[in-house]
């Protein structure tokens, strides 16, 4: 086994809830096949006012245990600061919400990672995910490898390094979202291992934010443009975000709102250099059930 640290856990404390801490530690802690001590750093990140983890240390001994704690501090500020201090090969995030899976999910990744043929910039495991009934228990457990979430993810650091990936300070929910679709779109050579890896534990309901989605993919699409990806790649993932945000504009009723309709033409104005592109908007549109067409015309007089 390997004698140096190759992994970080970046550990969020997402409810100042120290409670459901120890448990997310404890499923740390309780790893098998592995020196902890050794091999794993875990950073604990805070933005709470009234975060308290005084007694973390002396119950986890077998952690090392960092904390950065900044009250105030958006997520994205938070895990960039938490980026700067990952030196071990190997990094990856876990919301204090959730746990990992088993006794054997970081094994299941160092066996990957101690092996000479593993050649991966990410590592990307299942997580499972709770079912529920219309009474709200649950039934049964799902399983997923959504590329819109960082968990269950392992990532190396040099290529988060060479590639200048972080957290986009600008975002608030979709901040992983963006980490996670970018990192995702532009990594040439993801290992997709079909392990469960991750509990994801029931979130609640957040109602999209037009305009901060808006901001998320217009980054986005200049991150990858930037990264030179196909023609082809770059115009999947426009027409996708076009169609998304216009969907968000008529499923919220702000289809008259002219400074959400201006952010909307920022985004359309993008594929303009596709000479077909109402066709293909529109083609997209309909598949999705969207009955209100885009209006291009009233839209194109503030490009």
């Amino acid at each position: 086994m390997a004698n140096s640290k190759m992994l970080t856990i970046l550990l969020y404390d997402t409810e100042n809830d120290t409670a459901q801490l120890f448990k997310v530690l404890a499923t740390i802690n309780n790893q098998v096949g592995l020196r902890l001590e050794e091999e794993v750093q875990v950073i604990l990140l805070s933005n709470q006012v009234t975060a308290s983890y005084d007694d973390l240390e002396s119950y986890f001994p077998n952690l090392k245990l960092m904390f950065e704690y900044h009250d105030g501090w958006s997520l994205a500020k938070l895990l960039n600061l938490g980026l700067t201090n990952v030196v071990t090969p190997w990094m990856t995030i876990l919301d204090s919400r959730d746990l990992l899976f088993a006794d054997g999910a970081l094994l299941d990744f160092f066996k990957l990672i101690w092996s000479p043929e593993t050649k991966a910039d990410v590592i990307v495991f299942k997580y499972v995910y709770p079912e529920f009934d219309k009474q709200h228990r649950v039934t049964s457990l799902g399983r997923a490898d959504f590329l819109n979430m960082p968990f269950g993810k392992y990532w190396k650091r040099d290529f988060l390094a060479e590639q200048q990936l972080g957290f986009n300070e600008k975002l608030d929910q979709y901040v992983l979202t963006d980490f996670t679709s970018r990192a995702m779109e532009i990594c040439p050579n993801p290992l997709w291992v079909d392990l469960n890896n991750y509990y994801l534990a029931p979130r609640p309901q957040i109602k999209q934010n037009v305009t901060e989605f808006i901001t998320y993919r217009i980054d986005f699409l200049n991150f990858i443009s930037h990264h030179q990806v196909t023609n082809e790649i770059y115009l999947r993932d426009l027409v996708w975000s076009i169609v998304h945000a216009w969907s968000l504009l008529v499923d919220l009723g702000y289809t008259n709102d002219s400074h959400k309709m201006g952010n909307f033409s920022q985004l359309l104005i993008l594929i303009r250099s596709f000479g077909n592109y109402k066709a293909i908007l529109n083609e997209e549109c309909r598949q999705q059930g969207i009955e209100f067409e885009i209006p291009y015309d009233q839209l194109k007089k503030g490009w």
